[in-house]
């Protein structure tokens, strides 16, 4: 009897100490290091086809490198969501947004060049500011707002779907 509660007194402490040592190895467990930018639409290098943004430009990649070291995954189970400010004249706003995969290092960046608040068409005033959407579960992204792609700005609802690779939902002229 002795015995038996000896045996069973040391399973428990093993398979507890193995159970708090697997835990904590996953919560050290480190991103991968930023790898490159991968574009699935018609695309110049590291820009949508005339999009003034470039992803690899030294400032957009020293942002990803950072948020892949600082940052855990918030996006879709394994993905780091990131806003990068872009211009920031005294009455505009607009971020562009990456979606980072933490376990390989790659970058996709949402097919469009920055989003911002709803803006007046006519004088291009700031309506109201803008309010991008997601979840950690989820590989939906929302903007309220607008966005301007290619020169063109459009106020709305938009929402995209992300399947590892490329992004659906709302078109923008980048995805034709």
């Amino acid at each position: 009897m002795k015995n038996t509660f000896h045996c069973i007194l040391l399973i428990a402490t093993c398979g507890a100490t193995a159970v708090t040592c697997h835990a904590k190895s996953l919560a050290v467990t480190a991103n991968h290091p930023f790898s490159h930018v991968e574009i699935a639409y018609s695309h110049n290098d590291c820009s949508y086809m005339y999009s003034p943004i470039d992803f690899c430009g030294e400032r957009h990649v020293s942002e990803m490198k950072d948020a892949i070291e600082r940052r855990t995954a918030n996006f879709n189970g394994h993905y780091i969501l990131l806003n990068i400010k872009e211009w920031r004249p005294s009455e505009y706003y607009g971020d562009s947004v990456v979606v980072i995969d933490a376990e390989s290092g790659i970058a996709y960046p949402m097919p469009f060049d920055y989003y911002a608040g709803k803006v007046n068409m006519i004088n291009s005033k700031i309506l109201k500011n803008p309010k991008l959407t997601f979840s950690a579960g989820g590989n939906k992204i929302c903007v309220d707002g607008s966005i301007l792609v290619y020169r063109s700005t459009t106020n709305g609802h938009f929402c995209f779907y992300f399947d590892g690779h490329k992004f659906s939902g709302f078109q923008t002229e980048y995805m034709n």
